[in-house]
């Protein structure tokens, strides 16, 4: 299972967006941890769908976790989501998904 520790907020969020966007893929790589690179690139571009997803549940004033806008909640899950695949050994993964963003 993904667990972020430093903040566990971004397991909320991500599993948010996973079932508002129905992700099933993403539902689970957060349950059976990123194995592969193709996990890694599923896992890396579902973030920035995500980030898509919140910025339209803030225009339309849709309220997520308690709050309508989670946008300062970003680089938590930047710092979160590039620490996990770094360490699984993905990190140019996720850094060609960012640049492609």
């Amino acid at each position: 299972m993904i667990k972020f520790e430093r903040y566990p907020h971004v397991n909320a969020l991500l599993a948010h967006y996973a079932d508002a966007l129905n992700d099933d893929a993403v539902r689970q790589l957060l349950a059976n941890d990123v194995k592969t690179e193709d996990d890694a690139f599923r896992l890396a571009r579902f973030v920035w769908a995500m980030v898509d997803a919140m910025r339209a549940d803030h225009d339309a004033n849709r309220t997520v976790l308690g709050r309508v806008d989670n946008g300062d909640m970003l680089p938590d899950v930047h710092y979160e989501v590039s620490l996990y695949l770094t360490l699984a050994g993905f990190e140019e993964v996720w850094n060609q998904v960012t640049d492609e963003a």
